[in-house]
C-alpha cells in the first residue's frame, strides 16, 4: 500500500430548514434526501441534489466561503425541479458547454445553463424523456456520450448544443436467457438494476445487469452500441463493475460468503475479480475482512478507480459504519 497524506479538507453544511423550506414548504409529512452531488472543478464547487417524497428534486451549491472549520461554509439554493415521483438517476457539470445535467429515474432529462460563478442562468431546460424510465446512466470520459441503460438500453448522443436519440442497442441482449433458468439464485441482497462503466478511451462502454431472475453477466459495447462480447458465468457476481481508465480489464466483486457452518458450496471468500474485454475472467484478489465477520453485514456498494488506473478503491457497507479500502498492485500482487 502506498502512503497517503490527507491533501484538503473542505466542510459545508446543508441546513436540514433549509431543504424542507424549498422542497415542501406546504407539506409538513414530505421526507427529504440528500441523493446525488457533482463536482465544478472549473469553479471549485460542488453540486448538490436532494429529492423529496412530493416529487420535487432540489439543487445546491457550495458557497463561496466553503471553508475547513465544521458550520463555517454552506450550501446556497440554486433551483428545482417539478415531476411526479422525480429520483436523481444522475447530475453532472459539463465543463465545456457550461451545463448542469440532471436526470431522473423516471426518464426526464433537464439542463440548466451556468453562469461563471455557477449560478443557474434561466430555468430549467427539459430535453426529453424516456417513457420506460432509466435504470442506470453514465456519461463518456469526454462528456460526449450519454450511455442509458432501461430494459431496452438507449443510447443517447450528446451534441455541441443539442441531444439526439440514436436508438435501441439490443433489447433481446437484457433480457432473460432460456438456457441460465437452472442456475442457482447467486445473490440475495442484489437489487437488480444495472451498472454502466466506460473505459478510458471512450471507445467502449459495459453493463452489468441481470441475465435471468438467477445470475449476471457483464457485456462490453463499442461507443457505436454494437455488442462485442459477453462475460463468462462467474457464481455471486455482484453489481459493482469499474473498467480501468488505461483499458486493461474490467473489475466487479464475487460474493462467495458462506451463509453458515453447513454451506460448504461456497469458498467463504468476497473477492474482486478482473475480466478482460473479450469477457474472460482474468484474476481476482480476496478482500480483507475481519475473521469474526460472517458476511451478513458486510456488503461492496462501489468500485471505483483512480484516474491513473493505480489505484483501485472499494466502497464496503458494514452495520458498524462503512469503509473504504485502498488497493494497488506490483508483480501481479495486490
Amino acid at each position: 500500500m502506498r502512503n497517503l497524506t490527507l491533501s484538503t479538507v473542505q466542510i459545508s453544511i446543508l441546513q436540514a430548514e433549509d431543504v424542507i423550506q424549498f422542497s415542501s414548504p406546504t407539506s409538513d409529512d414530505a421526507s427529504v434526501v440528500l441523493s446525488a452531488i457533482a463536482f465544478d472543478l472549473d469553479r471549485n464547487t460542488t453540486f448538490a441534489g436532494t429529492e423529496s417524497s412530493k416529487g420535487v428534486v432540489s439543487i445546491w451549491r457550495t458557497s463561496d466561503n466553503v471553508s475547513s472549520t465544521p458550520g463555517s461554509g454552506s450550501f446556497v439554493f440554486c433551483g428545482l425541479y417539478t415531476s411526479p415521483n422525480a429520483r436523481i438517476a444522475s447530475l453532472r457539470v459539463l465543463s465545456e458547454s457550461n451545463q448542469l445535467v440532471l436526470v431522473t429515474l423516471p426518464g426526464d432529462i433537464v439542463v440548466w445553463e451556468l453562469d461563471e460563478s455557477g449560478d443557474f442562468v434561466g430555468e430549467a431546460d427539459g430535453l426529453g424523456t424516456v417513457e420506460s424510465g432509466i435504470a442506470a446512466v453514465a456519461w463518456s470520459p469526454d462528456d460526449s456520450l450519454l450511455a442509458l441503460a432501461t430494459d431496452a438500453p438507449i443510447n443517447v448522443g450528446w451534441g455541441s448544443k443539442e441531444t439526439q436519440f440514436h436508438g435501441s442497442i439490443g433489447r433481446a441482449h437484457l433480457k432473460a436467457d432460456k438456457d441460465q433458468a437452472n442456475v442457482e439464485c447467486e445473490s440475495l441482497v442484489d437489487n437488480d438494476r444495472p451498472r454502466i462503466t466506460w473505459r478510458g478511451d471512450g471507445a467502449y462502454f459495459a453493463v452489468s445487469s441481470r441475465s435471468s431472475r438467477l445470475q449476471r453477466v457483464i457485456r462490453v459495447y463499442s461507443r457505436e452500441g454494437r455488442l462485442q462480447s459477453t462475460s463468462e458465468t462467474v457464481p455471486g457476481l455482484e453489481a459493482s463493475a469499474a473498467w480501468r481508465p488505461n483499458g486493461g480489464l474490467i473489475a466487479s466483486t464475487q460474493n462467495d460468503i458462506r451463509s453458515g457452518p453447513q454451506d460448504a458450496r461456497k469458498s467463504g471468500k468476497y473477492d474482486v475479480v478482473f475480466f478482460e474485454r473479450n469477457g474472460l475472467r482474468h484474476g481476482e484478489f480476496s478482500l480483507r475482512r475481519p475473521h469474526e465477520e460472517d458476511g451478513s453485514g458486510y456488503k461492496v456498494k462501489d468500485l471505483v478507480w483512480s484516474p491513473d488506473s493505480a489505484v483501485l478503491a472499494v466502497w464496503i457497507e458494514k452495520l458498524d459504519g462503512d469503509v473504504v479500502q485502498l488497493w494497488t498492485t506490483g508483480n501481479y500482487h495486490w
